[in-house]
């Protein structure tokens, strides 16, 4: 539910569909080929690729086993390996500065307990480097030496996040910064000597403070009036300050550059567009160049600044679609980066700079599905009640004609402050694949589109988000392809919310509801969900406890009486963020009301499905679900 996390383990652990049927007489269009969701599943993606200061391997993630796992791949040519074997995803994955070691982290059953862990560049030896199962542990950043890391964890107390270093010879740890907020650390000053530390206020306003390793003082280098975000900073190698995304005093973060003399702010850009969250910035070794991107309505503008010649040179040779976070090779002449489009599985590429040419390093199967066939959506906007323009991807499915009977499926993303991109969504594919069209909103409270409208959903505007949602079916009618009695609309985390909004607050537009560790009933959410997490929810979503008739009345549980269509829910039984009780209390009520209701709770998963078997499973029963009330309704 927080947007930047998770957004490349998403497209590396896509979900999973149903088997394929010749077309209805309903006069939907044939399939363009015999492949069943668990097809669609088995296409593989790889992605956040850190390239070795010392060598040309780059080390990155894949789900081809299952789940992500960490492989290496010389970036010139060669056979990738594959370097960890767990059941469970690996999260993240870093070289050290030295190049003798790569740090990652793991989970356990998808409970983001995250641990750290070290091994060396071949994978032979994996030491643990932190041991808590009840804690979470957040990497930040190894010191330009190699020596030491800093990261953040919650082990003194579940509810606020603290500031460590670890000095790695030893593995002994040191607590630099605690309090009664959640602090992140960021990265490491050149010289050591200090460490750039984040406090979350809440997903539109944080600060940013100077930590003295050797005293333990911080500063505070952020003092802003009102709401602004600092984010993806990463340091000049003169350690006179760092480049940054800001949007202090302005709609949307543009790239700035803080002066730790001047103890001031000042931006180098001033775009329309969003920096790209997905993207962030990446500098090499030198300090010459940096690696980002422009957020152009979900698509990824890739820049590459030259920071001495203070020139800007433009990446245009990959279809629209979106840029992960890049990775520099040791002399700074080339870059790596992930890279998915609508009709091409997310892989890795390596951009040579000299010539502006980007090289494919990974080759990720599509399981035998023709790239032809996929799909590439027009985006679209639509009206609100109120005027606003709401942005969104519509899909049609090939030889689409406007005959007013396609089923469509709604797709509403999570966050808030996520957003629906033009990346490749296995799932939609398939969809498309057996003849629905998809539409996939990004309502208002998305990211993307500038802090006034990511803030229009805040806390008692939450209403208005809803009826975003609901006029998508307006805008479906509207186009002269939908059969308005064959809409369905699903979503994932603040998405499943949406959706059983939609499913209770407006019973008379959907033919079924599709929830994936969706929120029902805001009071229970708050009691139940991690507690490193409430306070920063709060200031996104209110208070049960101090306004508890507002967060009942937009509680879908509350509404459950009205409820008519048929409803899939999915919960795992390891989710800090939306607890299984969430699907438990709301599979219940309906049961109690006598509608259609399928629930399937995994025992091994947490917010969602990571692991392929899982997915395989899960979307299997929602595709036939979804083909039997709204494929096949009549």
């Amino acid at each position: 539910m927080k947007r930047k996390s998770w957004l490349w383990l998403l497209l590396l652990a896509v979900p999973a569909w149903g088997q394929a049927s010749p077309a209805s007489s309903s006069g939907l269009l044939p399939a363009a080929g015999p492949y069943d969701i668990a097809r669609y599943l088995n296409i593989r993606a790889a992605g956040a690729p850190a390239y070795s200061p010392v060598s040309d391997d780059l080390a990155f993630l894949t789900n081809t086993t299952g789940t992500n796992q960490v492989w290496k791949t010389p970036a010139r040519n060669g056979y990738p390996e594959q370097l960890t074997f767990f059941d469970d995803r690996i999260q993240e994955v870093r070289w050290s500065p030295r190049g003798d070691v790569i740090l990652f982290t793991k989970d356990r059953g998808g409970d983001e307990r995250s641990q750290l862990y070290l091994m060396d560049p071949d994978g032979q030896t994996i030491v643990a480097l932190t041991r808590d199962p009840k804690a979470i542990y957040r990497f930040g950043d190894f010191s330009r030496d190699g020596a030491w890391i800093c990261y953040s964890s919650n082990e003194r107390d579940p509810r606020f996040f603290d500031v460590y270093v670890m000095e790695l010879a030893t593995r002994q740890a040191r607590r630099l910064l605690a309090g009664d907020v959640n602090y992140s650390a960021l990265s490491f000053s050149p010289d050591g000597r200090s460490v750039l530390v984040e406090r979350e206020h809440s997903s539109y306003d944080n600060d940013l403070f100077l930590l003295d390793v050797r005293r333990g003082s911080a500063q505070l280098l952020t003092q802003h009036a009102g709401d602004a975000v600092y984010r993806d900073a990463v340091w000049d190698p003169d350690g006179s300050g760092f480049y940054l995304a800001a949007d202090q005093g302005r709609d949307h973060p543009n790239l700035a550059f803080y002066d730790l003399r001047r103890k001031a702010l000042t931006f180098l850009e001033n775009s329309s567009l969003d920096l790209d969250d997905a993207t962030g910035i990446a500098m090499d070794r030198s300090g010459t160049r940096l690696f980002y991107a422009w957020n152009d309505a979900g698509a990824s503008l890739i820049r590459i600044r030259d920071l001495k010649a203070n020139t800007v040179a433009l990446f245009r040779s990959l279809p629209r679609g979106v840029a992960g976070h890049g990775s520099f090779n040791g002399d700074g002449t080339r870059v790596a980066f992930a890279y998915s489009a609508p009709a091409m599985n997310g892989d890795i590429y390596v951009l040579d700079l000299k010539a502006n040419e980007a090289r494919q390093v990974t080759h990720s199967t599509r399981a035998g599905i023709p790239a032809a066939s996929f799909v590439t959506p027009e985006l679209v906007t639509y009206n609100s009640f109120d005027g606003t323009k709401v942005p969104a991807l519509f899909y049609l499915p090939p030889g689409a004609q406007k005959e007013g009977k396609l089923a469509a499926i709604v797709s509403i993303h999570g966050g808030p402050e996520g957003q629906e991109r033009p990346a490749f969504n296995p799932v939609y594919q398939y969809l498309l694949n057996r003849g629905y069209a998809v539409l996939a909103p990004n309502i208002r409270g998305s990211a993307g589109f500038g802090r006034a409208y990511m803030q229009m959903d805040n806390y008692k505007k939450r209403g208005d988000a809803i009826q975003d949602a609901a006029l998508t079916v307006e805008f479906l009618k509207g186009t002269g392809y939908v059969d308005a009695r064959r809409i369905a609309v699903m979503g994932g985390s603040y998405g499943g919310f949406m959706a059983l909004a939609q499913a209770t607050m407006h019973p008379e537009l959907w033919a079924a509801t599709v929830d994936i560790v969706g929120i029902a009933n805001w009071a229970t959410f708050f009691q139940n969900t991690g507690p490193w997490r409430r306070a920063f929810r709060v200031a996104e979503y209110g208070d049960p406890a101090t306004d508890p008739e507002f967060m009942a009345s937009i509680s879908p549980i509350h509404y459950v009486e009205k409820i008519r269509a048929p409803l899939f829910v999915i919960a795992g039984a390891n989710d800090p963020r939306v607890p299984k009780e969430e699907a438990d209390q709301m599979v219940a009520k309906v049961k109690e009301r006598g509608v259609p209701v399928e629930y399937i709770a995994f025992p091994d998963e947490g917010h969602g499905m990571a692991k392929r078997s899982n997915r395989i499973r899960g979307y299997s029963a929602i595709a036939e679900f979804l083909d039997k009330y709204v494929k096949n309704a009549k």
